[in-house]
Order: structure tokens, then sequence, then C-alpha cells
């Protein structure tokens, strides 16, 4: 109850601020609050202490309709109004509930033809808001079912107020509430799984602060109601297979999410908790990298964690040129091969990104798989030796061929404008040692870029990290069937012509070229020379062997001699 006394004579109740004066006697303490179908009746003791000094109890009011009634002992009505047919005087600063000014009406009732000091009951009738029609779903409604553990519902109800609160639980008594939220419309959109449902909308009424019964329905999602579920989640160190009895798992999907941790070896989701159907995991524990696996519950499965110090952070991410992979129904599954078979080592979705970041341990060969509820798509293998960003085409994939030279160990250097990605395989018996892969900046002779690897396949790729830069790379693999070594240089802009030489000697080249070319022509005439050695620069510079500022350099200095020559000549 709001009805602590204010200073003075002063009464406050849910928007309606009494004030009386006069002899009489307003109990404040002895105020009692009931409700029928269509008001909320505040009852409050009330005792004229004489009638030589009338009382006049004053009601502030806001805007709306309101009863008063003044009860003798005997239960008869001595007096009624109502704010229909009395005259209000207007207040146009009066501190309600002791705090803002508000405008409010002033109602004043006589009291004075009351017996002194025979109690009386001042009612005061407020109505309150009707609950609100229910339109959809309709009572008893069965809504067809899209997915099984997925399906939108819009709720719908007769805008009344400003401002409603749902419920919406899976029993009729509501012991136990589903979706809960204040809402400001009269529409509320929710993901329900199938089953029956209860749903409740109480209207709240922003003047009075008092709100509505609620109107209360039930519908059903048409698929049978969710079986019970189970989980049960072991971990081990992927590596070494030792099992691990320290570990935690967050076990989640659109509607739950449970946190569990255990220190003997397993973790249970029971029946309770859980209801069929898909789930995702994520399994951590001190010093391991975190892993994430869907489970179909039910189901048992065992996760496989590597080591901090052992794992480095891959993040796949997926380019789809055949437009059957969309992202968030695309899950990326890893494995890899085992004595006691296949071992899955990691399974989630895509992000909104395309991304799928998973830690991967250094130099263990993995396989790559794609799959949505329709389609599977083997990506191929791969060997992580660095924290890497790989991009999964789909449609556009290019395998390695096999190779007989080098013991069968073969690889490819694929040069963009962003990157250079090699990739590589490496048969049972093809290397004697690791190969070791180098990039060297070849302004600054720093190198930027390094693996060394036995692995067996792998991909590793190197981002520019400037775009004016020339660099050099360096392959070397001591084979079974000899050595090899692979040198070239390279840099973002993709030269057209690849002679496999460094800025410098493309420089030295392209002044011969042009000098000779120059003084070919320039001997029979300056200008015929200084015109087609123009043209010829230009056509190196679109070739890729010179850059805008060494083009013209070349240019100056072959203009140069050729002024001495035309000198010379005269």
């Amino acid at each position: 109850m709001d009805g602590t006394p204010a200073s003075g004579s002063a009464f406050y109740v849910d928007g309606i601020t009494f004030y009386e004066s006069g002899n009489a006697n307003l109990d404040f303490t002895e105020c009692s609050f009931t409700f029928d179908e269509n008001y909320m009746n505040v009852t409050i003791n009330y005792v004229p202490e004489g009638n030589y000094n009338p009382s006049i109890l004053t009601a502030f009011l806001d805007d709306g309709t309101y009863y008063f009634y003044v009860v003798g002992k005997l239960g008869t009505p001595s007096a009624k109004y109502t704010t229909d047919d009395v005259t209000f005087t207007p207040i146009d600063a009066y501190r309600a509930k002791g705090s803002d000014y508000h405008e409010k009406s002033a109602l004043y009732i006589d009291t004075s033809g009351l017996t002194p000091g025979i109690q009386y009951d001042l009612i005061v009738s407020i109505p309150i808001n009707q609950p609100p029609n229910l339109y959809y779903p309709e009572n008893g409604t069965v809504i067809e079912s899209n997915y099984p553990d997925y399906n939108k519902v819009i709720l719908s109800w007769e805008d009344c107020a400003n401002q409603y609160y749902g419920v919406i639980s899976k029993y009729p008594d509501f012991s136990t509430i589903w979706y809960e939220s204040t809402i400001q419309d009269a529409e509320w959109d929710v993901t329900l799984d199938s089953g029956t449902y209860y749903w409740k909308i109480q209207a709240y009424d922003e003047v009075n602060e008092q709100y509505s019964e609620p109107s209360v329905g039930t519908f059903s999602i048409g698929n049978a109601p969710s079986k019970p579920g189970y989980a049960k989640i072991y971990a081990k160190n992927e590596s070494t297979g030792v099992n691990l009895t320290n570990f935690s798992v967050d076990l989640y999907n659109d509607t739950t999410y449970i946190t569990k941790s255990t220190t003997t070896g397993s973790i249970e989701f029971s029946s309770s908790e859980i209801v069929e159907g898909e789930y995702i995991a994520k399994i951590y524990a001190n010093g391991y990298s975190p892993r994430w696996r869907i489970i179909e519950s039910p189901e048992t499965i065992t996760a496989y964690l590597a080591a901090e110090d052992m794992a480095s952070l891959v993040s796949f991410n997926l380019i789809d040129y055949t437009n059957q992979f969309k992202y968030r129904e695309t899950k990326l599954l890893i494995t890899r091969p085992a004595d006691a078979g296949t071992l899955t080592i990691s399974e989630n979705y895509f992000d909104a990104a395309g991304l799928n970041k998973v830690y991967l341990e250094n130099n263990v060969n993995y396989d790559l798989t794609l799959q949505t509820t329709s389609l599977e798509r083997s990506v191929g293998p791969y060997v992580a030796t660095q924290t890497d960003f790989v991009s999964l085409v789909v449609g556009d994939i290019e395998l390695i061929p096999p190779s007989t030279v080098y013991g069968g160990f073969n690889y490819s250097i694929q040069k963009t404008n962003e990157s250079v990605i090699l990739t590589w395989t490496a048969p049972a018996g093809s290397l004697y040692s690791p190969f070791i892969y180098n990039i060297t900046d070849t302004s600054s002779g720093e190198m930027v870029y390094s693996i060394s690897s036995i692995a067996p396949q792998g991909i590793a790729t190197f981002n520019y990290p400037s775009t004016e830069k020339q660099y050099y790379i360096q392959f070397w693999a001591n084979t079974s069937g000899g050595e090899l070594l692979h040198q070239e240089y390279c840099r973002s802009d993709q030269q057209l012509i690849d002679l496999q030489v460094s800025d410098y000697w493309y420089n030295v080249v392209s002044f011969f070229i042009l000098a000779t070319f120059g003084l070919l022509f320039g001997y029979r005439s300056s200008k015929i020379g200084a015109f087609l050695t123009s043209i010829l620069a230009l056509g190196l510079y679109v070739a890729g062997f010179l850059r805008v500022s060494e083009a013209i350099a070349a240019f100056v200095v072959v203009l140069g001699l050729l002024a001495i020559l035309g000198g010379r000549k005269q």
C-alpha cells in the first residue's frame, strides 16, 4: 500500500491525494484495499469530531472517473459523490506523492452532516483497466511447426495500455516460467519449440499504477512435446590421450545455458535439465585451449583438448561460390586419424561473419569437412604451424597433383595481391629433415616470415605487410629424391613478367634496354630516339619492370645521352 502519512493531514494512495481540514479524525493507518470485477476500492476509517466546525475532505485527482461513498456502521450509504456530476476546481501546482508538481483537479466533499464521534468508512472506488482481449493465437489454437526446435510465434492482444507484462509457461498454473517480459507494444515475438503453452498478459495503467487481472490463453505448436534429453561429456589430452579429471562445460542453445564443472572426469546433463535436440558444448580446462562440439541430445562424447603451449589459433574463413553453404547453417568438422580410429576434434557452426576459430596442435595433420543438413563437402587436409587465417573455398578448390619427383614430396607457391600461400604434401619417407621456408624483406634484409616443418601436409599463408616493398622467397627441402631449392622475388602489385630476379637487376636490365634502344635510333635522329625511348619506357612500366619513379629516371638519363650524342654529331 502506498499510504504512509505525509506531514500535516495529507494522505496519498495510488495517484489520489487526500487532504482533510476541520474537526475530523482521518485514520491513515486503518486503510484497506479490495477489488471487485471493475473497481479497486480504497476504504479509510473516518470519524468526525463535531459539526460546529464542519470538516472538509478534499481529493486531488488526475483525469478519470472516480466514485466516493461514505458508509456508516450499519453499512447504509450516507452520501455518494461521483466525478461525473460534481464540479472540479483546477489546481495548477500541487505536489503529488511528495515529489513532482502535477496539474490536478480538486473535489471538495462536505462531511458536516455526519454524526460526530461515530465511525464512518470513506470508500473511494477507482475503475481499473479491464483485461485486454487476446487476439492471436486464439485460445486452443494449434500452430503448425516449421522447425523442430525453432518456431517464431507473434503473440498479439488488444492495445489498451501504455505497458504490458507478458508471461509464457508450459504449465497452466505458471509454476515454471518459460518466458517473461515487459512489453511496450501490443505484440510479442517469441521463439518456441514444440509443445503446449499457456500465456497471460497484464495491462498497466500509467496514471494510477494499477493493472487489471491478466488475460490468460493457451496454444500448441504442432509437433509432439519435447522428449527428455541427456548428455555426458568426457575430456582427454589430445596429444597423449590421458583422461582429464578437472574441466568445465558450457552447454547452450537458443533457450538454455548451463555451466558445470567436475573433478571426477565426466559431466552429465540430466533429462530435467535438457530436452532432446541440438546443443553446443564449450569444453575448457586450466592449461588447455577450449574446444567446441555440437551435441545431439541424448548423446555421450569425448572431447580432445590441446595443451595451450602446443596449439595455434587458426581462423577458417568460409568462401562459398556455390551458394549452398550458408554461414550460420554450415558446420566445420575437424578430425584427425588415430590408432583407435578417427577422432572428432572440433565441430561448430561458422559465425555471422563466416569465421570459425579453432585451436589446433602444431604440425599435426587434420582433415576438414563442411556440413549442412543436406550437404557434405570434404575440404582436404590442413596442418597448423602458427596462428593463421585460412580461407576455405567451396567451388574453386585446387589440389596438388601427386609427384614421383623428390621422393613424392610436392609443393606449390601461389601469389596474390594480398598474400603468398605455400601448400605442400610430404608422403612418409619423402623428407629426411624438416623443410625450411623463409621470406625476406629485400630493402632491409629482415626475415619477415619463416616456418620449418616435417608435417605430411599443410598450408602456410604470408600476408604482405607493405604494398611497396619487394620480398625474397626461399624454399629448401632435403628429400629422398635429392635437395630441392626454390628462390624467387615477389611483391603485392604482382609483376606480370617474373624473371626470378631482384629489383636491382630489374633496374639494371631496364636501363640497359632503354639505353641500347635510344642509342640505336638516336644515332640517326635525336627526336626519333627520344620518342621511341619514351614509348619503350612506358611499355616496361606497364609490363611491371619499372615503377613510375624508375621509368622517369631512366627516361631522363637516356635523354641526356641523346643530347650529348646529338651535340657531338653537330
